[in-house]
């Protein structure tokens, strides 16, 4: 469990949200600031409350290497950005493209949360 609740999901200090807990689809821990190559660039659309910014890569539907943007967070809550520590909103890339990504850290990926 990362949160007890979505509050807690937002409470940097009730939630589990670190580099420990950053794994994949196949539970492979995902690379952060530090590693080669960083990874940490998860892709959320969100400002720090988790509500869409209006900043989605076109409503996820471009991958445009200019022109169109995305709101990150940092997965191992590090890194650059207004917002640094921040899982769902420490900056924007530049572009959507898998290129774009790559430059500031991230590899396209999402957050995929269940509820229990």
């Amino acid at each position: 469990m990362i949160a007890a609740s979505v509050d807690a999901l937002h409470d940097p200090a009730q939630n589990l949200i670190d580099k420990t807990h950053g794994l994949d689809e196949n539970g492979a821990q995902v690379p952060g600031r530090g590693d080669m190559p960083n990874q940490h660039d998860i892709l959320t659309g969100s400002d720090v409350n988790g509500m869409s910014m209006g900043v989605h890569c076109d409503n996820w539907t471009s991958s445009a290497e200019t022109g169109v943007t995305v709101r990150v967070g940092h997965h191992d809550r590090m890194g650059g950005g207004e917002m640094p520590t921040s899982w769902v909103s420490a900056h924007t890339t530049s572009g959507c493209s898998a290129e774009r990504f790559v430059e500031t850290g991230g590899a396209g990926r999402i957050y995929c949360f269940v509820a229990r």
